[in-house]
């Protein structure tokens, strides 16, 4: 079963297709259509292709207008994802901020900068990651692609972490209290890296060690899959 996506470059309409925010539609057709590619290619009951093919032809029902007079280039996502990660950074920082110096704790700032970063991360990030890679004045690597579950796991690790700081949030609306801290001898890292982390789970994990958790995330996503400048 041939690719939309290749479909789509080989007659000009990718770009065509991604004026405002219309490139959200095509990314969920492209991303339904090589979930059909791989079952067909799995050799997988045909029972199982059929409600993602009646929800990929809605799409393209819905889409049609869109594909007849859009014209946003790949590359003009660049700014959106290095918008993205600027947000993340700053969220990032206001987190840390807080952390080094407990005085300064603010449970609405926590919570705002923790949804800042869940906001940016997830879906958010797979989807502004999907095609056009690497594209002028972009870091990323074309790997993105190629390991596309792992760079999909680490995207939704990072907003597991954040959800889970803004829960911490929530839950300690007053100072910074002593279990929101890392423990004595605690490693940063060894978090649960590319696995199915349960809210349950990360709300047993003190909201320092969440933080620790979601940078290695970064860290790990950026070594992999972000280009290396001398």
């Amino acid at each position: 079963m041939p690719s939309l996506c290749g479909k789509l470059r080989e007659n000009g309409s990718l770009n065509a297709a991604l004026r405002g925010g219309g490139y959200r539609l095509l990314l969920q057709i492209i991303i339904l259509s090589n979930r059909i590619s791989r079952i067909y290619s799995l050799g997988e009951p045909v029972i199982l292709m059929r409600p993602l093919q009646a929800r990929l032809f809605l799409l393209l029902v819905i889409g049609v207008g869109s594909l007849a007079d859009a014209s946003l280039s790949g590359s003009d996502l660049v700014p959106l994802r290095k918008q993205d990660m600027k947000d993340i950074s700053a969220a990032a920082k206001a987190i840390s901020d807080m952390f080094l110096d407990p005085t300064t704790y603010d449970a609405k700032a926590l919570s705002s900068a923790a949804q800042t970063i869940s906001a940016k991360s997830g879906q958010t990030i797979i989807e502004h990651f999907s095609f056009e890679i690497p594209a002028a004045g972009s870091d990323a690597k074309a790997n993105i692609l190629e390991d596309r579950d792992r760079f999909a796991r680490l995207a939704d690790d990072l907003k597991a972490y954040a959800d889970a700081l803004g829960a911490a949030a929530q839950k300690n609306p007053g100072e910074m209290t002593n279990d929101m801290r890392m423990k004595p001898g605690k490693p940063m890292s060894g978090g649960p890296f590319g696995t199915d982390v349960s809210a349950e789970m990360l709300g047993s994990i003190p909201a320092e060690h969440l933080f620790h958790l979601m940078l290695q995330t970064c860290k790990a996503c950026h070594a992999r899959f972000r280009e290396k400048h001398q």
